[in-house]
């Protein structure tokens, strides 16, 4: 996997020695519901959340002054109308520690991503953000996505009904 490098920031892949930095940010409860994952309430959680993120197309984001680890960013794989493995349209999902917010990291990140897709000939990314998500909303519409659809789905371990804001971005 390739090392992407912003102004700010080396996404790379995750490892052991990220522990502490992503406990932090995947410990808060509204970390976890935002980006879609279950809240690490535990080291051991948190362990099996790193090993999760060292997956191919997943990155930790890492502040290059303070050599710390702020977030993560994963373009997830989707599937054709066969349900074969759609290589030229990704999912992306991410996280951000709530110290590092409304500073523009993430805008920062995702752009690095989309140019990284870009060079692996994948066309197309959705997103998928909570109605309320307005930060995550702004990430997103700054890095040229649209917005495709509004709709309601099951969403957490406790299966409430929320509202989403479905964007596209073709590249």
């Amino acid at each position: 996997m390739d090392k992407i490098v912003t102004k700010r920031l080396v996404l790379r892949k995750a490892t052991l020695k990220d522990l502490t930095d992503i406990f932090e940010y995947a410990s808060n409860p509204q970390v976890a519901q935002a980006g879609g994952f279950l809240c690490c309430q535990t080291k051991q959680a948190a362990l099996k959340f790193v090993q999760q993120l060292a997956s191919s197309e997943s990155w930790v984001l890492e502040e290059r002054k303070q050599t710390k680890v702020i977030g993560n960013l994963c373009l997830y794989e989707t599937v054709n109308k066969e349900t074969a493995p759609d290589q030229k349209k990704k999912l992306l999902g991410y996280a951000l520690n709530p110290k590092f917010q409304n500073q523009g990291y993430m805008t920062e990140a995702v752009a690095g991503v989309i140019d990284w897709a870009a060079n692996q000939k994948i066309e197309r990314i959705d997103a998928f953000v909570s109605w309320n998500n307005l930060a995550s909303q702004c990430v997103l519409e700054k890095n040229g996505f649209e917005i495709q659809d509004i709709f309601k789905s099951l969403w957490g371990s406790n299966l409430v009904i929320k509202k989403f804001i479905a964007f596209h971005k073709v590249i």
